[in-house]
């Protein structure tokens, strides 16, 4: 009788054992893939954006099925923005927003999508997305600054009626209300700024090689361009006096592709002093209204 006591209590033992190594066995995973997606946020706030995505990937290795992998699969979109990985991110957002449409991480990624085309340039893809937003997210605290931010991308493309509509569709008693008067204001001297003319700058090079360069501020490139023409247009010149039509020929071909480039870059000039002017008066928008993208930048409250 006692044998069989003796037998029933290890079996009693052995079983309370096995059931504390399986528990551990499903605890220790848990927990080690909890301290693996905490490590990869702090690595990702501190701007490590790249062995943030290693430990990132590490967490939807040990744990695909667990409910923080739509944040895991965020996070290393967000550090594919922060190291301005545009391809990938793009890609990652993309997919994310549509896999988990329901999901707070479809609705972030949707926004950070957004502002990664913005940063990228590309403008019209910018506003399309933040168009879906709008459609998909109509009670997101976020909708008014959508609507600024696409009011920005309409003005970049050159579609300043639709950014001014886009504007006064703004309630008087948002938040944002008074950046969108900012911006209406703003709106009324795009057009008016001062810029410099292509063509003039060109004519200008045409009758006096430089004049364009200095024209639009470039004096390294006018004294450059007026002493290259100049230099050539004296060789030719000399080279026909002196009864040598051959060297002549040939310094008139070599100084007509000096003649024509330089009209050329006077026009050049003047087209890329207007876009860097443009985009500083951009910026000094975005700046003022607080409307540049966050880029990386994640909020992991949810």
């Amino acid at each position: 009788m006692s044998g069989r006591k003796f037998s029933l209590a290890r079996r009693m033992i052995f079983a309370v054992g096995a059931a504390c190594w399986l528990l551990a066995e499903g605890v220790c995973p848990a927990m080690e893939s909890e301290k693996v997606l905490a490590f990869a946020e702090r690595l990702m706030a501190d701007g490590d954006h790249y062995r943030a995505i290693t430990e990132f990937k590490r967490f939807l290795f040990l744990a695909p099925d667990d409910p923080q992998a739509p944040r895991a699969r965020l996070g290393v979109a967000c550090c594919y923005v922060g190291g301005e990985q545009w391809d990938e991110a793009v890609a990652d957002l993309t997919d994310i927003k549509e896999r988990f449409r329901e999901h707070e991480a479809g609705r972030e990624a949707l926004w950070l999508l957004a502002e990664t085309y913005y940063r990228m340039g590309k403008f019209d893809h910018a506003a399309t997305v933040l168009d879906e937003f709008e459609r998909r997210y109509p009670q997101d605290a976020r909708m008014h600054r959508a609507g600024l931010l696409k009011s920005l991308c309409y003005f970049r493309f050159g579609h300043a009626q639709w950014a001014v509509e886009r504007l006064e569709a703004i309630p008087a008693d948002a938040a944002e209300a008074e950046a969108a008067a900012g911006l209406l204001s703003a709106a009324e001297t795009l057009h008016a700024r001062p810029e410099k003319s292509p063509a003039l700058a060109a004519a200008l090079s045409a009758v006096v090689p430089g004049a364009g360069q200095l024209y639009v501020g470039r004096a390294r490139d006018a004294a450059l361009a007026f002493l290259l023409n100049g230099l050539m247009i004296g060789g030719m010149a000399a080279a026909f006096h002196n009864d040598e039509p051959v060297a002549g020929a040939l310094l008139g071909v070599v100084e007509a592709g000096w003649y024509f480039g330089n009209i050329y870059n006077a026009a050049n000039n003047a087209h890329k002093r207007n876009t860097r002017a443009r985009e500083a008066w951009f910026r000094e928008l975005e700046i003022r209204f607080q409307l540049a993208p966050a880029g990386a930048a994640l909020s992991m409250g949810w």
